[in-house]
């Protein structure tokens, strides 16, 4: 059995383990069968017990499944869940495209959409305005929840214990981006609060000195926030009493958005 890869970069090697699970996974998924421990080893080329332990953790991840009767191999679930999120934020990109589009051409500034991956904010798509300068695309890139207002809007449902909850692995203290950057998790709830109250969600020079963002929550059938969509603007462009409008601009996308996917109340 062969599996075609991409060679690395130069200079870039990939982690061995992980480059070997991965092949793994792409074997059992291409094989159209289910594979017994002797056939992983003959794919790896490598000792028996190693390519033990690496179908072992695949399985305790959810990424494989072994047969209790022969101990054969078959794909998990987890690869069910991330293809049903892939699909998930294609439809969401898709359904989103044409309400960002008209939202920067509207407002003549980046627009973009995002998602949350556990404490960051993922940013799936963006459409720009026709100013000379204008803030770069984030599209494929990460940022802090705590400090956008992508990623506060994404987190405005959450009461403080919830919020507790998901950074109880994080530093006692938020991290800094600029002078701004709220720090406590008490302050994050007050503001997830006040995003919940008005619909909208603010970022003042908070991740990045200089830039000025709004952001409005979008919800799927079920009321649940699923992704966010939001306006970001030079500040000397964007001075704080512009950004109220900025905002409603922002909270009529998302509720163009949330109404194309199924959601049918209005009300924040």
């Amino acid at each position: 059995m062969h599996i075609m890869q991409q060679k690395p970069t130069p200079g870039k090697a990939p982690i061995q383990s992980l480059d070997r699970g991965l092949e793994l996974l792409l074997a059992v998924g291409a094989a159209g069968r289910q594979l017994s421990l002797n056939d992983l080893t003959r794919v790896l080329g490598v000792d028996r017990s190693s390519v033990h332990r690496l179908a072992t953790t695949l399985k305790m991840k959810g990424f494989f499944v072994q047969d209790p009767r022969d101990k054969t191999y078959r794909l998990g679930p987890a690869i069910l869940q991330l293809a049903g999120q892939l699909q998930q934020n294609d439809s969401l990109v898709q359904s989103a495209r044409e309400v960002l589009q008209n939202l920067a051409r509207r407002t003549r500034e980046t627009a973009h959409l995002g998602v949350r991956e556990g404490t960051t904010v993922v940013f799936l798509d963006h459409a720009r305005g026709d100013q000379a300068l204008s803030v770069a695309s984030r599209c494929g890139e990460v940022a802090p929840l705590h400090c956008t207002a992508i990623g506060k809007a994404l987190i405005a449902d959450l009461a403080l214990p919830q919020l507790e909850a998901l950074y109880e692995h994080e530093a006692a203290e938020l991290p800094a981006k600029t002078s701004k950057t709220i720090r406590k998790l008490s302050q994050l709830g007050a503001e997830c609060d006040r995003t919940r109250r008005r619909g909208f969600a603010t970022d003042d020079e908070e991740h990045e000195e200089g830039v000025r963002c709004a952001a409005a929550p979008i919800r799927d059938a079920t009321g649940r926030t699923v992704a966010a969509i939001g306006i970001s603007a030079p500040a000397s462009r964007l001075p704080k009493q512009r950004l109220a409008s900025f905002a409603q601009s922002a909270l009529d996308a998302a509720h163009e958005v949330s109404a194309a996917l199924g959601y049918t109340s209005l009300e924040p």
